[in-house]
């Protein structure tokens, strides 16, 4: 089955990969993130030049406004690499700009956050006016004075819904081990705990499988005791500890692709299995360097041999074609059949909503293999396997698992060529099954 197909993809200019599905698996472990998200950086860009060109305009408030918005989108942006040195620009302007609207207290703040944010950034009178860049060597020596530090504890949660389905109260959230990063650098894993100093500063957090968040929090001052060349400044009355809860949506795609294969569906169902399967494949095409997917069972039907199809690929949602089925006279017609079945499927049209082959029925109970097939070992061995429903479920709905079944990778004809990834464990017996 392996070869057939690699013959049939190499014809049409293709190009052999090993696991597709692994590769997904580890872009995502390693910190990749869909394109998608990195749409941020436009709009935030967008909306930042926009308010520029307000504050040039004289027109402080509507400046004011757009930059207040372009922050509430790029603070997204800080737990991925490049964001902090954005919203470090991003603060800077809004500094600007309330500067020129008289709030200089405000000022000082967000060039306080944006010199912690980007230290190695130069504010000159090339590009600002005297008074800024005076006011933002200000705000950058108040960023790194010694002061009396406040403990901030920050905790990283999952997201759950406050009250169960059947209106009970819903199990405390758990904690989870994610990556923290503080005012744009790495600062450990949650839970962590810190002191900070007076003023803003941003928290952000990041775990596989999980949209990133990140918070803006303001630390407040704290009174403190006159300093000596002998005794440091000390409060003068007793800090209260800051606890910092950051709660992390899970992303039902990235949790499909990093379930483990033993991790099943809870049935062969179009419901819950088939929206794991979806999940699962369409993450598989948003990590990694594939955009479509093509799906191939080998079954019996009726006594003769057969193959299964599908392919799929993104547009918005997943998209996919009707699972067509292709019967051959022998076994021995395989390279031919493989062949006529992938020509099908290149031209066969794809839509939202389809169930995918891996819970299609013709896989999850297949029809035994006849004894002419089989074998006379084989044969009286066939019954019980067939009882096996948990062996079809494992091969059915985990088929687009890291440790898939029955999927096979395809790259559309296109500048690079097709790549390829095959199991051949699918179609013969394999230890893990």
């Amino acid at each position: 089955m392996a070869s057939s197909l690699a013959r049939a993809v190499r014809a049409q200019g293709g190009v052999w990969v090993q696991d597709a599905t692994a590769d997904a698996h580890a872009r995502l472990t390693a910190g990749a993130v869909p394109v998608a998200a990195l749409a941020g950086f436009a709009r935030v860009a967008s909306l930042v030049d926009s308010g520029w060109q307000a504050y040039l305009a004289v027109e402080p408030e509507v400046a004011a406004a757009r930059l207040h918005e372009a922050e509430r989108a790029a603070i997204a942006l800080t737990a991925l690499p490049g964001g902090a040195v954005v919203y470090a620009d991003v603060c800077l302007r809004l500094g600007v700009v309330a500067t020129q609207l008289g709030h200089a207290d405000e000022a000082s703040a967000w060039m306080q956050l944006a010199a912690r944010l980007d230290p190695a950034r130069e504010v000159s009178i090339a590009a600002f006016a005297p008074n800024v860049v005076s006011a933002y060597q200000a705000a950058r020596g108040a960023a790194g004075t010694a002061s009396v530090a406040v403990p901030v504890r920050l905790v990283v949660t999952e997201a759950r819904p406050t009250a169960a389905v059947d209106g009970t109260d819903a199990a405390g959230a758990a904690e989870l081990p994610a990556a923290v990063t503080l005012d744009g650098r790495a600062f450990g894993v949650a839970p962590r705990d810190a002191e900070l100093a007076p003023g803003r500063h941003v928290l952000s957090a990041y775990v596989p499988g999980y949209r990133p968040h990140a918070v803006l929090i303001d630390v407040p001052a704290v009174a403190a005791e006159p300093s000596t060349p002998s005794s440091p400044s000390t409060p003068s009355t007793p800090i209260t500890p800051i606890t910092v809860e950051l709660a992390l949506t899970p992303t039902a795609a990235e949790q499909a692709l990093l379930t483990q294969p033993d991790a099943r569906p809870p049935a062969p169902t179009e419901g819950a299995a088939g929206e794991f399967a979806r999940a699962a494949a369409a993450a598989v095409l948003t990590y990694s360097e594939i955009d479509t997917l093509v799906l191939i069972a080998a079954v019996w039907r009726q006594g003769q041999p057969a193959l299964l199809g599908q392919r799929c690929q993104l547009r918005g949602a997943l998209a996919c074609t009707a699972v067509v089925e292709l019967r051959y006279p022998a076994v021995g017609d395989l390279d031919g059949a493989v062949r006529e079945l992938w020509q099908t499927l290149r031209v066969a049209d794809n839509a939202p909503e389809r169930p995918l082959l891996s819970v299609d029925a013709r896989l999850i109970t297949p029809e035994p293999a006849p004894a002419r097939a089989l074998g006379r070992d084989a044969a009286a061995q066939a019954p019980a396997l067939s009882r096996r429903q948990w062996l079809w479920l494992g091969l059915g709905a985990a088929a687009v698992t890291a440790t898939a079944g029955a999927l096979w990778w395809l790259r559309r004809d296109a500048d690079p060529p097709p790549q390829v990834s095959i199991d051949p464990c699918e179609f013969s017996a394999c230890a893990r099954f």
